[in-house]
């Protein structure tokens, strides 16, 4: 290894085929998503055979000014790998991420939260709670940070007995004061808070959770459906 490489983690994210023997692989670094040129990786001899997989943790370097940059180094940390259902969340995970992360747009929030989320996966931790708990983290760490205390038109705490609309540009505001309200959009004041606090033991409190979360996503996912949440409809 050149000692004058500049070496940061990273994670790969997806890759695809270029060229005849080479591969674009997509990175989640500190400094945003990355795409980069892993030139030879596909033949037999090439050091990064069998590296850039998902999930694994990777030292590496790259070099370049356009946006799809050259692969220099890597080196993968040996980690128990994801299994099951878990690698199925893995995969919804990375498809979140290819989606809503722009690119080299710093993400330190995010990167943080990624490696959160892997660690419990790894230890095979309740699936339901991972996901929930790393799309609230995600929302706030792209700017979209959910209002989960405060009636959004009165600024009054958020009540444990009472029903809220969600206005998912505003926050929530008591139902009696909604217009039109949505019955999709209505949450009670004990989810709210409960997913405040990440507590989420409670059934009805997963139910609403998962609404809120998924609606609140799909604001930037735009209309087309993710491919991997079909792997597992349940969670």
């Amino acid at each position: 290894m050149n000692p004058n490489l500049t070496l940061q983690s990273a994670y790969v994210l997806h890759t695809r085929a270029y060229q005849e023997s080479s591969l674009i692989v997509e990175l989640l670094t500190v400094d945003g998503r990355m795409s980069v040129v892993a030139k030879g990786a596909k033949r037999p001899k090439s050091s990064y055979r069998g590296i850039l997989q998902p999930f694994i943790p990777l030292t590496l370097s790259y070099v370049g000014r356009s946006e799809l940059k050259t692969l220099t180094y890597a080196e993968a940390l040996s980690l128990p790998l994801l299994q099951g259902d878990h690698l199925l969340a893995g995969f919804y995970v990375n498809e979140l991420l290819m989606r809503l992360l722009l690119k080299e747009s710093p993400c330190g929030q995010v990167f943080v939260a990624y490696e959160t989320i892997l660690t419990a996966l790894r230890a095979q931790q309740d699936l339901w709670v991972c996901l929930r708990l790393f799309e609230k983290a995600l929302l706030k760490a792209l700017g979209y940070e959910l209002n989960l205390s405060y009636d959004a038109h009165t600024g009054e705490h958020i009540e444990h007995c009472a029903e809220y609309v969600y206005l998912l540009e505003q926050g929530p505001v008591r139902l009696a004061q909604a217009v039109n309200q949505d019955k999709n959009y209505i949450f009670s004041g004990k989810s709210l808070l409960a997913l405040a606090e990440d507590d989420l033991q409670d059934p009805h409190v997963r139910k609403q959770a998962k609404q809120l979360l998924q609606q609140a996503l799909q604001v930037h996912l735009g209309p087309r459906p993710l491919c991997s949440r079909d792997l597992f409809l349940n969670v």
